[in-house]
């Protein structure tokens, strides 16, 4: 009699099989959603951080502009409402402490009345100019030491420090010849006509720090890259125009209530605080998502696209340390 034997009949594996790849497909499917939501949150936490890093680069430059220069030059910007802003604060940190002790450094303009047009040398004296420095600074005393920052890599602000309400200029330095000449092309701003009973002109530049986002969303400080992915920075300017230290109407400008930002004709003497708002938009898109919308800050005008991506907004206001205070030494 022969023995009987146990085995799998054909249809019983089939049957096995396909029960395994249902379990397979979705055991591997919950793994790469977990997968692609574990990298949108990654993401999103990313955005966060580079966001608030950023902004605290920004904040610091903020509280020292016009740190031991004239009042004047404090800030000079792009107020756009279709792109990023773009703007100008002073360099602080060419200033040496305790070396460079008059309250309102910086170089002036020889004989000019007005803003020097883009483009053309204009001679400045007080500073020696020089083509860059590991350790530059404000030569006060005059000395012949190369110790200024106006660079051909630098960027500069310019205003009537006797006038400040006829606003300020500032562009990138284009070429620096010795001892005592500047070129320079306009970014931004103009002087508005001196007004009857003004005081004579007294025109100064200081050098200067500029931040902008480029088109492919990259945040720069002068010529140096901080952070990819920077969809937006827009800015709100508080001119304490009546200078009772309270936010009236129509004192914040670039808002999207009030009137928009111009450097021409806006008196940075009178600038109280900056209301910063960065956005930053995650590296890949959330394919689980299609609600993903650039954010509107202030008078920024934007499109819904549904594009996915995930952002993140980092707001603060900021108040200037250096304006409206100053103490004569």
């Amino acid at each position: 009699m022969a023995r009987r034997t146990s085995a799998f009949t054909l249809v019983e594996l089939i049957v096995a099989v396909g029960v395994l790849a249902v379990v397979l497909v979705y055991v591997f499917g919950t793994m790469v959603t977990s997968q692609k939501k574990a990298t949108a949150l990654g993401d999103t936490v990313d955005a966060q951080q580079a966001a608030r890093q950023i902004a605290d680069l920004i904040e610091r430059d903020l509280r020292h502009t016009g740190m031991m220069v004239s009042d004047a030059t404090a800030m000079c910007a792009v107020d756009n409402t279709s792109d990023p802003d773009r703007f100008y604060l002073t360099d602080w940190e060419v200033v040496v402490p305790g070396t460079d002790l008059r309250p309102t450094l910086g170089a002036t303009v020889t004989g000019a009345v007005d803003a020097p047009p883009s483009g053309s040398h204009f001679t400045v004296d007080s500073l020696v100019l020089e083509n860059g420095t590991p350790d530059p600074a404000f030569d006060i005393d005059a000395d012949g030491t190369p110790d200024s920052d106006f660079a051909t890599t630098g960027f500069i602000i310019i205003a009537d420090a006797n006038n400040p309400s006829r606003g300020t200029v500032c562009g990138a330095i284009t070429d620096v010849q010795l001892p005592d000449q500047i070129r320079f092309d306009i970014d931004a701003g103009g002087l508005d006509a001196l007004a009857v009973g003004g005081e004579a002109p007294r025109i100064v530049a200081v050098p200067a720090l500029r931040y902008q986002v480029d088109g492919s969303q990259r945040l720069f400080r002068n010529t140096h890259p901080l952070a990819n992915n920077v969809e937006d920075m827009q800015l709100a300017w508080f001119l304490d125009v009546n200078e009772n230290n309270t936010v009236d109407l129509g004192e914040y400008r670039g808002d999207g209530v009030s009137a928009d930002y111009a450097a021409q004709g806006s008196d940075a003497s009178l600038l109280r605080e900056v209301r910063l708002n960065v956005v930053i938009r995650t590296e890949d898109g959330d394919p689980e998502s299609n609600n993903g919308n650039p954010i509107a800050t202030e008078n920024r005008v934007v499109g819904a696209t549904n594009d996915g991506f995930r952002r993140r907004v980092y707001s603060s206001v900021v108040r200037i340390r250096n304006i409206g205070r100053r103490a004569e030494l």
